[in-house]
């Protein structure tokens, strides 16, 4: 499972996550990767309001071309030796949309979507 920043509504250093995105990631039983904008704090494993990412990389610009796109989320899915294929995206953005097909990943999926409400921080 990848998730991108916006997806968590991730801002700056000390930020927690709504206990409902916590809850929801603490009990998804896959790896669970990270591509966010703050490349600055890129650490794996991230920690973010209490849950442990296996991994973390740099997210491409929102104006990235394919190929940068591709790189960013190949970069994270071959560090850990997983199938494209079988990685989806947790995106929260429309332009991340692209990150997932640039990637081949399996599927796309809005983080509304997914969480069951807009993610907030605490």
């Amino acid at each position: 499972l990848m998730l991108s920043g916006a997806a968590l509504g991730y801002r700056r250093r000390g930020a927690l996550a709504a206990p409902v995105v916590a809850t929801k990631l603490a009990a998804v039983e896959a790896e669970r990767l990270l591509l966010t904008q703050a490349v600055q704090e890129v650490v794996a494993p991230a920690q973010m309001g209490g849950v442990g990412f296996e991994a973390a990389g740099p997210a491409p610009s929102l104006e990235a071309s394919w190929s940068a796109r591709r790189r960013a989320v190949l970069a994270l899915t071959r560090a850990r030796k997983l199938p494209t294929d079988a990685v989806v995206l947790i995106g929260g953005r429309p332009a991340e949309r692209g990150w997932a097909e640039a990637g081949w990943l399996a599927r796309y999926i809005e983080a509304e979507t997914y969480f069951g409400e807009e993610p907030r921080w605490a």
